[in-house]
């Protein structure tokens, strides 16, 4: 009797959960004659200690092993049934992180020390234009953090502007760097079409502010001169 498991559980918590025994010793107990048959049930408990399942098992006991052999058999196979467990949920798991990754819509590369790709997705290959795997791409690495700006392939052979971080890691126990690239092409463009409306804003208020200026010396201009025309001292013919 076996519980079932939730690979996507945390097979690492202390806690430990009770599993009932199997009815089946009740129903199938038997003793007829001279042969006496009875069920007994071990627990099998994982690594922990934690409850696995039960094996049960129709005992004779002047023929079958004894208890303590039987308990050492539950306890070896019930580590066993966990080890089994463990690997199916660590593929699981695999194989969800994998599909997360080549359906990330981001590019993710990573190389090792030297600078050689050790392993890419499809976005990354899309946005770089070739195949990466043993390539050697000419990466600032010892720029850990920051922002690096590249050349990228878009739709129809266009060109774009992309955004790589690069982050020191681990692959397969050796030094590694893990580059993440992401399309920054409409977000530069709108940056510079922002830059240039601040601009415009700028000068148009620069502008404004001259404008605003020169019609003062106009309307000085022009009173100075209306009052010169209506000065009674000034003969017709100057004015």
């Amino acid at each position: 009797t076996l519980k079932e498991e939730d690979p996507y559980k945390n097979h690492f918590s202390s806690e430990k959960e009770e599993i009932s025994p199997s009815p089946s010793c009740e129903r199938f107990s038997s003793n007829s004659g001279k042969s006496s048959f009875y069920c007994e049930q071990f627990p099998l408990t994982d690594f922990q200690g934690k409850q696995v399942g039960f094996l049960t098992l129709w005992r004779n006991p002047s023929k079958d092993p004894p208890q303590e052999v039987l308990s050492l058999l539950a306890l070896h196979l019930g580590r066993k049934i966990a080890q089994h467990r463990l690997q199916r949920n660590l593929h699981i798991l695999s194989q969800s992180f994998s599909t997360i990754v080549k359906q990330h819509p981001q590019g993710i590369l990573v190389l090792d020390k030297t600078g050689h790709v050790v392993y890419t997705n499809p976005a990354a290959e899309k946005l770089l234009g070739q195949k990466l795997i043993g390539e050697r791409l000419d990466l600032p690495l010892s720029k850990k953090g920051k922002k690096i700006e590249l050349n990228i392939q878009k739709e129809r052979g266009r060109k774009g502007l992309g955004e790589a971080t690069i982050t020191p890691t681990q692959w397969q126990g050796q030094t590694a760097y893990l580059i993440t690239i992401q399309d920054v092409t409409q977000k530069k463009q709108l940056e510079v079409q922002l830059e240039v409306q601040q601009r415009l804003a700028s000068l148009g208020q620069f502008t404004a502010g001259i404008a605003h200026d020169f019609n003062n010396l106009l309307q000085s201009i022009l009173g100075y001169t209306e009052l010169l025309l209506h000065a009674p001292d000034i003969p017709n013919e100057k004015k």
